[in-house]
C-alpha cells in the first residue's frame, strides 16, 4: 500500500508546489518589456498621452523595464482591442478600449469578443467635448443652435464616436439636425467648420480650443459637469439643465485582457496613480493643456456603465 501512496503523494507535493509558484511568479513582475497597444495611429490624442505617460509608468514599476508603445490601426480600434483580449494575462499587454465608441459598435454588431471580460486597470484622462461652431456664426447660445432648421453637424461616419456625440445632442437638447458625414477626424471637421461646410460639430475641448483663442471657432457649451476652465465663460450642460449630456466625453481607460491577475493588476494601478503625479508629468499637463485624472480601474469601470446607460437610452 505504501508503495502506491509515495508515488501519489509525490505528485501531490510537485502539483501544489507548480501551484504555488504560480502564484508567487507575479511577484517578479515585472521582469520584461510591457506592451501598452494604442489603437490608433502616431500622434493622436491617445496617442499623445499614452507617449507622455509611459516614461512615467517606467519609473514608478518596482522593476526598471520598458513600457513600449505599439500602434495597431484598423477597425476604429477594434484591431487593437482585439489584439488585446487574446494576449496572454501576465501584466505584458496592456491598452486602451476607446469607450464610449467601441461600446456602442457592440451593440450594434458581433465584435468577436465580450468587453465585460477585460481587465480594468486605471483612467488616465477624460477628454472634454464642446461645441464648436463658427466665429463668424450668428449662433451663440443653445437655443440658436435649437432654432436652426436644419443644423448641418460635421462628423465623422456612423459607428465612429463622435456620431454617437452627435446622435445624443440631437436627441438630448431636441435639434434639428442634419448628420455631414465623411470627415476623417477631428482636424477634418473644424476645418470644415471654419470654411462654411456645415454649422457646428462636436470636437475635444483640450484639442481644438487653439482655433478659439485664434479668432476662427466658438464653443457655445461644454459637455462637463461644471464650466471647463479653460472656457469659464461658456455655460455646460449640468447649468443648461441636461445632465445627461455629460455622457458625451470620450474616456481614457487602460484595460489588462481577461483574467489579469489581482496583484499584477494593483502593481500597475499603483504604478500609473503614481506617475500621474509626478511634478515633471504635471509640469506637461501645465504645457499642454492636457488634463489627467487618475481613477482605478473599479471606479473608472463604475463610471464607464452609468454612461452607456444614457447611450443605450439615446442611441
Amino acid at each position: 500500500m505504501e508503495k502506491f501512496l509515495r508515488p501519489s503523494f509525490f505528485l501531490i507535493f510537485i502539483f501544489v508546489s507548480f501551484v504555488s509558484f504560480a502564484e508567487a511568479a507575479p511577484d517578479n513582475y515585472p521582469s520584461r518589456d510591457i506592451t501598452w497597444i494604442v489603437s490608433s495611429a502616431p500622434g493622436g490624442g491617445f496617442d499623445t498621452y499614452a507617449r507622455a505617460v509611459a516614461p512615467y509608468l517606467m519609473k514608478y514599476l518596482p522593476r526598471r523595464v520598458n513600457v513600449v508603445i505599439k500602434n495597431v490601426t484598423g477597425g476604429g480600434g477594434l484591431s487593437g482591442a482585439s489584439m488585446l483580449y487574446r494576449a496572454k494575462p501576465d501584466g505584458y499587454t496592456i491598452g486602451y478600449l476607446f469607450y464610449p465608441g467601441i461600446a456602442i459598435v457592440a451593440m450594434e454588431s458581433d465584435i468577436g469578443f465580450d468587453l465585460n471580460k477585460f481587465t480594468p486597470i486605471a483612467q488616465i484622462a477624460i477628454d472634454e467635448q464642446g461645441f464648436f461652431v463658427s466665429a463668424k456664426a450668428d449662433i451663440k447660445t443653445l437655443s440658436d443652435l435649437q432654432k436652426k432648421d436644419p443644423l448641418r453637424l460635421l462628423t465623422q461616419p456612423k459607428g465612429v464616436t463622435m456620431y454617437s456625440f452627435c446622435v445624443i445632442a440631437e436627441k438630448l437638447f431636441n435639434l434639428k439636425a442634419k448628420m455631414v458625414t465623411g470627415y476623417k477626424g477631428g482636424n477634418e471637421v473644424a476645418t470644415g467648420i471654419m470654411r462654411g461646410d456645415g454649422d457646428a460639430g462636436i470636437l475635444n475641448l483640450n484639442e481644438f480650443i487653439k482655433y478659439v483663442k485664434s479668432g476662427d471657432l466658438r464653443v457655445v457649451l461644454t459637455f462637463s459637469e461644471k464650466r471647463d476652465p479653460l472656457t469659464p465663460d461658456v455655460p455646460c450642460v449640468t447649468e443648461l439643465g441636461y445632465p445627461e449630456g455629460t455622457a458625451v466625453r470620450s474616456w481614457k481607460v487602460i484595460f489588462g485582457p481577461p483574467n489579469l491577475p489581482a496583484n499584477i493588476t494593483k502593481t500597475l494601478q499603483t504604478a500609473f496613480k503614481k506617475a500621474l503625479a509626478d511634478p515633471e508629468l504635471k509640469a506637461w499637463v501645465e504645457k499642454t493643456e492636457k488634463p489627467l485624472a487618475y481613477a482605478d480601474g473599479k471606479e473608472a469601470w463604475g463610471k464607464l456603465q452609468k454612461v452607456l446607460t444614457v447611450f443605450k437610452k439615446y442611441h
